[in-house]
């Protein structure tokens, strides 16, 4: 018997609840607000975002003065470091569930997933 979408999503739904209790999660929660309550890293993301302001990603140039010097003084601070670390410690749990899911899923389906796409 197949699922339709929307029990697909309440599974999806259930699983976030799940992945909302892993430590990663509750350290990533930890990290982001410690990095709110740092009063020095809060000014220099408002500098970031002024200096980005009405911007597109491409016209954003990495080499302008003003965005160097904030970013590199936004990396002299604990709390960003930390907040960057948790984060990327629950992007690859993230991909790592993403992953096996797929595997999963290809698998039972009896279908056959490239090892690189």
């Amino acid at each position: 018997m197949a699922l339709d979408r929307n029990q697909i999503l309440m599974h999806a739904n259930s699983l976030g609840e799940l992945l909302a209790q892993t430590e990663e999660v509750q350290n990533f929660k930890q990290a982001e607000e410690n990095l709110l309550k740092n009063e020095q890293a809060y000014a220099l993301l408002q500098q970031l975002h002024k200096a980005q302001e009405g911007a597109t990603p491409d016209d954003i140039d990495p080499t302008d003065p003003e965005i160097t010097k904030v970013l590199d003084d936004l990396d002299n601070i604990s709390e960003v470091v930390a907040f960057q670390d948790a984060q990327s410690v629950v992007d690859a749990l993230l991909s790592t569930v993403s992953e096996m899911i797929a595997d999963s899923m290809t698998s039972h389906a009896g279908l056959h997933r490239p090892a690189h796409l």
